[in-house]
């Protein structure tokens, strides 16, 4: 028997997050509480939020959960920060200062405005709809949370949400330059700066969508890149997020004697997510076709080629050019390629000129919009959300539960003891020059410090993290080291702040100053110059000013956009 993990969501995303949930980890009992399966007097067909409040209810009214489960509610309910002061000033007679930063601060008051729109929804029709224009029902949003901190559970997680993604989406759009923001997501260039000129222009405008379950006192999990610890572009930065964890994942199309099977979540050979339960189908049809073939089998040679270029400009274009990708550079003229941009989206197109793709070092064929991981594995479809990350970190306390279980069951060494060892051979490897070998133990030691419990008073854990981090540095994996440098620093302003001593403040003084010049130097690597002059001025205040205080007692908040100090 595994470890109970229920999930309450509906439509289909629970049909996703119960194959990832399924081939995520062995060690899940899984249980699905679909809003679609609430009871006939109880569902509400035109309210899907309505139904996860029931299905929340009913775990905690039976008694269904205990303190060995585990309870994901993959559920974003998302408003704008500006609309949601508007609508607060509405109903409730007064201001309130939102922004990304003072949303953990804001909860109480927030709760209270939501407890109002949930129990006279009629009185406050018009302002609900200002936030919920799909009508999912966001009345029933302070029920949802009511329910969640009601769970009897080892924990529950609710998604970050993506406060950006609507709003760069429709900015690319206004700017025309929706193929580079393709092309960032599915490779990480960020062609002359563009994507991220795009994010700090929105970040500048104050544009940030929350999810108004972040409220509840529920993990809220922010999605990571494909290494665990990296901010994807989509990643939440307001102060209600308290971790996260991988939320990337490319569907690869398992074949049999040239059939589709179904697809795979983590690799190239197991069946995770059959092909009749699979949902999107008709969507994938003409992508799925050629992802993951060798590029001899799915490319047109020359003749091929020169024949379709033919129809193309005598307007016969038909399926019998359906079973062949064509080149593009022999397709379209220099302008044509300049103008619209083609090679951002890809190196190859099919038939209809609709669906575009590359090959990958193996000679693969891929379809860039597919490869949410960046990492060239062939993907029909991106899968990737913090909804994804919600099972990830569920799936990395369950490891961390069975491990250190079995570290005290099988090898009589308690945890501590297992890190020290693991530090100590980290700095032998080190030492010699093995610097992945260091990486390998130290990268362990991290995760059994977290399963202990990380302190930030416990200089080991602190030096774990920060040797860690520079490691990372060293050997050139910059977003790693970006994720390891900005938790070690909040931790450093967190003893600042709890330091009396003047000695022991000089010592965090410097080290922060020395982790704002680090995190300058990441950022650039990054391509970040905007960020890395942010990193820069900081520590120049760090020490010196009233906005350096500021400064440390954000980053104390685990607040690590900072940059609206210094506006």
């Amino acid at each position: 028997m595994g470890y109970p993990v229920y999930i309450v969501d509906g439509g289909n995303q629970a049909t996703d997050m119960q194959h990832f949930a399924t081939a995520a980890s062995k060690d899940i009992e899984l249980h699905m509480r679909r809003a679609e399966d609430a009871p006939n007097n109880e569902y509400n067909l035109n309210k899907p939020l309505k139904n996860i409040e029931t299905q929340l209810r009913r775990l905690n009214d039976y008694g269904l959960t205990d303190e060995n489960s585990y309870v994901a509610v993959p559920i974003i309910i998302p408003v704008s920060l500006e609309n949601l002061a508007e609508q607060y000033k509405r109903v409730m007679g007064n201001y309130i200062h939102l922004k990304p930063h003072t949303t953990q601060s804001s909860k109480e008051k927030l709760l209270t405005f939501l407890e109002r729109l949930y129990s006279e929804p009629d009185k406050y029709r018009k302002y609900i709809e200002y936030m919920d224009p799909e009508n999912l029902g966001l009345e029933y949003a302070y029920g949802i949370i009511q329910e969640i901190n009601k769970l009897k559970c080892k924990k529950v997680y609710v998604p970050a949400g993506y406060p950006q993604e609507e709003t760069l989406n429709w900015l690319a759009g206004e700017r025309g330059e929706k193929p580079e923001l393709t092309n960032y997501l599915a490779t990480g260039y960020d062609e002359d700066n563009k994507v991220h000129n795009m994010l700090n222009y929105i970040k500048d405008q104050g544009w940030y969508d929350f999810n108004l379950l972040a409220l509840s006192k529920a993990d809220v999990v922010n999605l990571k890149k494909m290494d665990g610890y990296s901010d994807h572009i989509y990643s939440s930065y307001d102060t209600t997020v308290n971790d996260g964890a991988r939320g990337v994942f490319n569907l690869y199309p398992i074949r049999e004697n040239g059939q589709i099977k179904g697809y795979s979540f983590n690799d190239t050979v197991t069946n995770e997510y059959p092909v009749e339960e699979f949902p999107y189908n008709d969507e994938v049809k003409d992508i799925a076709k050629f992802v993951g073939l060798s590029v001899d089998e799915a490319v047109a040679d020359d003749a091929e080629t020169y024949r379709f270029k033919q129809a193309m400009h005598e307007n016969r274009i038909d399926e019998s050019f359906s079973g062949k990708l064509y080149p593009v550079w022999k397709l379209f003229d220099e302008n044509e390629l300049r103008e619209k941009k083609i090679f951002a989206k890809g190196d190859f197109v099919d038939y209809k000129l609709q669906n575009f793709f590359r090959r990958n070092g193996d000679y693969k064929i891929i379809y860039p919009k597919g490869d949410c991981e960046n990492s060239g594995r062939p993907s029909v479809k991106a899968m990737w959300g913090s909804s994804y990350s919600i099972l990830s970190a569920i799936k990395r306390d369950i490891d961390k539960r069975r491990i250190k279980d079995n570290l005290k069951a099988y090898n009589n060494l308690d945890l501590n003891s297992a890190i020290l060892n693991l530090l100590s051979n980290a700095s032998d490897q080190r030492n010699i020059g093995n610097l992945n070998d260091a990486v390998k133990h130290l990268s362990k030691a991290v995760e059994y410090i977290d399963m202990d419990g990380f302190n930030p008073n416990n200089s080991m854990h602190m030096n774990a993290y920060k040797d860690l981090a520079d490691l990372k540095f060293e050997l050139g994996n910059y977003d790693e080291a970006n994720g390891l440098y900005n938790f070690y620093l909040n931790n450093v302003c967190k003893n600042y702040r709890l330091s009396f001593s003047e000695s022991d403040k000089d010592k965090y003084i410097n080290e922060i100053k020395r982790l704002f010049h680090r995190l300058a130097q990441v950022a650039r690597k990054r391509g970040e110059e905007d960020n890395a002059k942010i990193c820069e001025r900081a520590a120049y205040e760090v020490g010196y000013s009233r906005l350096g205080e500021y400064v440390i007692k954000r980053r104390a908040d685990n607040d690590v956009n900072i940059g609206d100090i210094f506006v």
